[in-house]
């Protein structure tokens, strides 16, 4: 992040002599006000990532980082070059070790040592892996092939935020190199070079966040543009505001730059297209900052608060301790209150001022801490860092170490289908003996869905002997199985050739549909509170008439069709709050909701059921009635977890299922 990029706030001007005449000259002032945009940038993201939706896009702090790195690095190198007519490469490198690596190894071990203590195999098995890829800076790619960055998921990482810092050791392993060339050979041309270069990933960016979305947002392809930004801020340098005009001028743009970052804080969500041109808020607005506020204006007054300066001063130790508390922190209580989150970004700063007085400043002074000792440990923290990364992922986590109430947690978080990531998620050349479970002579049941139906088919090829069909899965992960409303998606061509496969097969009787519907028809305050997607009456009736459409072109092919209701959904994560009741030892009460909640939250797909029941006389199976009883839906059998998160079944829920759903089948393959 931005926060290490620096080993003061110093700024340049714009002449120059000899070869350097193209290249700004050194100004050597401290810049106070930009320990204060730092402190402007990390704070937002604390609260996002604590969940303060008036600051619904705080995560674009990291953006603000990015800018603020570019300046800074630039005029760190040209500084010496300007100086010496040459770099030390091994300097640089020296001297991001000593900003960098030091906390990042006293948070990496604090975490490894509350994850052992608090997490369940599987999260732990998935933290060693994210370590090994933060010590060979390569985090950001692990993400990106992992799981989107705004996934509920995504909460419970404690290594997520790293992605930025192997974006920036990434860009600065090129920057450089191409710097220092094009300083000492073409100095007229550097700044057009990576004017050139940052348009370039501006566009890259832009295509990516349609294309591949997940991508754009993790690798450095798609945000060398932000970092470039902020180099090119090196090559322009304004009139100090000797007149009334000028510094009103500069007061008005570098407030404009101020607004600008605030309003991206808290108009953009997660769901805005980022990197993108929303992105452009809090880069130009950093920009305009870092230009124009200057001392004597408005935003110069208010970033160099000793608030905002000390909280600068340890916004990098700040952003690394952030995310693993938050994550543990979760992790131990499940819920946590407005005041709980207040008071963990208290430590967090605690914690952050700590490091950065012990650990960060210390490490800063060649005189204490020579270049020999510096690299030396480093490298070998680092390796460290990869070594006990992948012993955790080796042992699986460590099961070894939990009690058998956690232990049985543990199985029910693991306790997920082999064809999750396959029967779906990409597409086949054709379709005929395509995810095929049983006899395929027999006659076929095609299970056609999103997750929410993987487990359940999984259990289902289980009990294919003695049946007189077999069965084919074209489950998507979170895709509704039926044709788009409003825009295209990435499983349109799949779910196209499946239903066209289907309709023209003889060998197909039956079709069996299971879907998360609330996630597509809505499902009230509850997809309010746990961030879901639904889209109000309008697209549910929109997407009501898509479904009946296609149902009835099945039962016009002579197939048979069962729609599954919804399976009712959890608060939380199952295995999670398993897991935090027996760390705090907690009673072990049955886990569950209320049937009438469940009942709430599944109201329109229940609805629209009975509509397509009764219209069209197709069966409607209904999970409910078999893991709801006395007004209650159960999420555990005794002390095993009947989920592997909060919404889809695992093995043993699934099992619960097969026999009822099994007769619904049976029964429609029989008529």
């Amino acid at each position: 992040m931005a926060f290490v990029a620096d080993e003061g706030s110093q700024s340049f001007g714009t002449s120059g002599s000899g070869n350097n005449a193209a290249l700004p000259v050194v100004r050597t002032e401290y810049r106070p006000e930009i320990d204060g945009l730092r402190a402007v940038a990390v704070i937002p993201v604390l609260l996002t990532h604590a969940g303060f939706t008036a600051v619904s896009g705080g995560f674009l702090g990291v953006d603000v980082f990015f800018v603020i790195s570019g300046y800074l690095i630039t005029t760190i190198l040209l500084r010496e070059f300007s100086k010496t007519g040459h770099v030390s490469i091994m300097s640089f490198y020296e001297r991001r070790a000593r900003r960098i690596l030091p906390t990042l190894f006293v948070v990496t071990a604090v975490t490894f040592v509350l994850a052992w203590m608090i997490m369940l195999p599987k999260e732990f098995r998935d933290f060693g892996q994210s370590v090994v890829a933060s010590g060979v800076f390569l985090s950001n790619v692990f993400f990106a092939s992992e799981s989107d960055y705004f996934a509920s998921v995504s909460a419970f990482k404690p290594f997520l935020h790293t992605w930025s810092l192997s974006v920036e050791e990434q860009f600065y392993l090129v920057f450089p190199v191409l710097l220092l060339t094009m300083a000492k050979f073409s100095p007229g041309n550097l700044k057009w070079v990576l004017a050139a270069l940052a348009l370039t990933s501006f566009s890259v960016g832009l295509h990516g966040s349609k294309t591949a979305p997940t991508e754009a947002f993790f690798l450095p392809a798609g945000r060398a543009w932000e970092l470039l930004a902020g180099a090119l801020l090196v090559f322009i340098r304004p009139a100090a505001p000797a007149d009334h005009v000028r510094r009103l001028m500069a007061d008005l743009f570098s407030l404009a730059g101020l607004v600008a970052i605030l309003l991206a804080y808290m108009l953009l969500e997660e769901t805005t297209p980022n990197p993108g041109t929303a992105t452009l808020l809090p880069v130009v607005g950093t920009c305009a900052i870092i230009l124009f506020a200057m001392p004597g204006t408005m935003v110069y007054r208010f970033l160099t608060m000793k608030a905002l300066i000390g909280i600068g001063l340890i916004s990098y130790s700040a952003y690394l301790w952030h995310q693993p508390l938050f994550v543990m922190s979760r992790f131990y209580f499940i819920e946590i209150s407005v005041v709980g989150w207040c008071v963990l970004i208290g430590i967090t700063l605690l914690l952050a001022w700590a490091s950065w007085a012990f650990v960060e400043a210390p490490f800063r002074s060649s005189d204490r801490i020579g270049r020999r000792t510096i690299l030396i440990g480093g490298g070998a923290g680092l390796a460290a860092m990869v070594a006990a990364g992948l012993t955790v992922h080796l042992a699986d986590g460590f099961p070894g170490r939990l009690d058998e109430q956690r232990r049985l947690a543990a199985i029910g978080q693991q306790s997920i289908s082999p064809y999750r990531d396959s029967c779906g998620n990409t597409l086949p050349q054709d379709f005929e003996s395509f995810c095929v479970f049983g006899d395929n002579d027999k006659s076929l049941v095609a299970f056609v869905g999103d997750s929410h139906g993987k487990e359940i088919f999984w259990r289902t090829t289980k009990q294919m002997e003695g049946r007189d069909y077999a069965v084919q899965g074209f489950l998507w992960n979170g895709c509704l199985p039926f044709a788009a409303y409003d825009e295209p998606r990435a499983c349109d061509m799949f779910l196209e050739a499946a239903k066209a496969h289907i309709l023209a097969s003889e060998n197909i009787s039956t079709v069996v549909f299971f879907v998360n519907w609330q996630a597509h028809l809505g499902c009230g305050k509850f997809c309010d509170e746990n961030n879901w997607f639904g889209g109000g009456a309008e697209r549910a009736r929109g997407m009501e008439k898509i479904i009946q459409t296609e149902i009835e072109a099945y039962l016009e092919a002579g197939k048979e069709v069962v729609l599954s209701g919804q399976i009712p959904g959890m608060r939380s994560n199952i295995p999670h709050k398993l897991n935090a009741q027996a760390l705090r030892g907690l009673p072990n009460d049955p886990v569950g909701i209320a049937e009438a909640e469940h009942g709430a939250q599944a109201a329109p797909s229940i609805r629209m059921l009975s509509t397509l029941e009764r219209k069209l006389g197709v069966s409607i199976f209904r999970p409910s009635q078999t893991l709801c009883s006395d007004g209650f839906c159960r999420a555990t059998d005794g002390v095993m977890p009947l989920y592997f998160d909060h919404g889809h079944l695992n093995g043993f829920g699934a099992d619960k299922l097969i026999g009822p759903l099994l007769q619904a089948i049976d029964l429609s393959t029989s008529i």
